[in-house]
């Protein structure tokens, strides 16, 4: 087993403490107490490391033991053509430098075991009670004020990535944490974004036109009911002609969830093919 690849960010006070606890690989000793999520692809824990302020979470990307043979191979090609770890470490910076609230990434770095290379990412832990889709569920539909609130919160930071050329990949409600930011008024909540690994940076899109069928790419999943859609693409677009904007939403949205890819996914997961 060998580890190297670290990345730390600059500015970490503890950069030499953190160091040490990677070089000597004391995160291979965290206890399975400490499991918070786990599922074929990866692993999360919830730590509280003395030489860092507040909690913090580590994802640990690593096959499963309930993949197929098919899998395993599939895991151990896209192992050495992506870092996620690394991909999610630059995701969560491009997202900051973009001015959006989102995770701040401390370190990350692979772990070689044998011929498959693992990753982690160890990033500070937002203190918030709920996903903004399980909030959405706690309220009706298009009722309530901080529902809206928090619909047109959604629809600003999705216009704040657009307009510095970022993309997501994952623009889901379930990738908003709500944050209790203490205030009063409209500014009691603030979103923060999740998932970094899938966030990329396109410097230059030539037609104003071809940016929008990008954005509505961007934006197939965020799984809303079509009240909250059609609300929150009126925040969204502006003065945009929406109709338009709607179809090649749907579009998207339709061809996303399209039968040859879920039958290739249960194919590699070892699941029985739809007769």
């Amino acid at each position: 087993m060998r580890s190297n690849n670290i990345h730390i960010e600059t500015g970490t006070a503890t950069a030499d403490a953190l160091l040490h606890y990677l070089e000597n690989r004391e995160y291979e000793k965290i206890p399975s107490s400490l499991i918070i999520m786990q599922n074929n692809r990866y692993v999360t824990y919830r730590l509280k490391l003395p030489f860092l302020q507040g909690e913090q979470i580590l994802k640990h990307h690593r096959p499963g033991k309930g993949y197929t043979l098919l899998r395993r191979i599939s895991f151990f090609l896209r192992s050495w053509r992506t870092n996620y770890g690394e991909r999610a470490f630059r995701g969560a910076i491009i997202l900051k430098n973009a001015g959006v609230r989102s995770i701040t990434p401390i370190a990350c770095w692979t772990v070689r075991r044998g011929v498959i290379r693992e990753s982690y990412f160890l990033y500070q832990r937002i203190a918030a009670e709920m996903s903004l889709h399980a909030y959405f569920i706690r309220t009706a539909s298009g009722s309530g004020t901080d529902h809206k609130r928090l619909l047109q919160k959604m629809a600003e930071t999705a216009v704040r990535l657009h307009n510095a050329h970022v993309f997501h990949g994952d623009l889901a409600t379930h990738n908003f944490l709500v944050v209790d930011t203490g205030e009063a008024g409209e500014s009691a909540h603030a979103l923060a974004l999740l998932d970094t690994d899938h966030v990329r940076r396109v410097p230059w899109i030539p037609l104003r036109g071809l940016g929008r069928i990008f954005h509505m790419h961007d934006l197939r999943r965020i799984g809303l009911s079509d009240q909250d859609r059609k609300n929150f693409l009126q925040c969204y677009l502006q003065s945009d002609d929406y109709e338009a904007c709607l179809k090649v939403l749907l579009f998207w949205k339709w061809l996303d969830g399209r039968p040859f890819s879920k039958a290739v996914k249960r194919l590699m997961h070892g699941r029985t093919l739809p007769k």
